[in-house]
């Protein structure tokens, strides 16, 4: 699992993000800051929104503690706390790459 996490690319992240949600991205890829994870700006290439990105590492949290986390999140943006809430997509926040 560590060799996956290991040579996580930048055309790997920029693939898996447009088939999650179904929308062609510029080639836009910038880290940003995380001590544990891999967390990148991304931008949509029709409107040029951006958006951020966050892969989580290997065996560190599980599924339910990731999916209180981005209900946490959405908690705290719903009452206006200035967050990054996590985006839906075909109703989900949480997505696998290569398993």
């Amino acid at each position: 699992m560590q060799d996956i996490w290991q040579s996580l690319s930048q055309d790997a992240v920029l693939n898996t993000v447009e088939r999650i949600i179904k929308e062609k991205l510029s080639n836009l890829l910038i880290p940003r800051n995380s001590y544990v994870n891999r967390v990148y700006e991304l931008q949509k290439a029709a409107d040029k929104e951006k958006i951020i990105v966050k892969f989580y590492r290997p065996d560190r949290w599980n599924k339910e503690q990731i999916l209180e986390e981005h209900t946490f999140l959405g908690k705290l943006a719903a009452n206006e706390v200035p967050v990054i809430p996590p985006l839906k997509y075909d109703n989900n926040t949480l997505f696998f790459f290569d398993n």
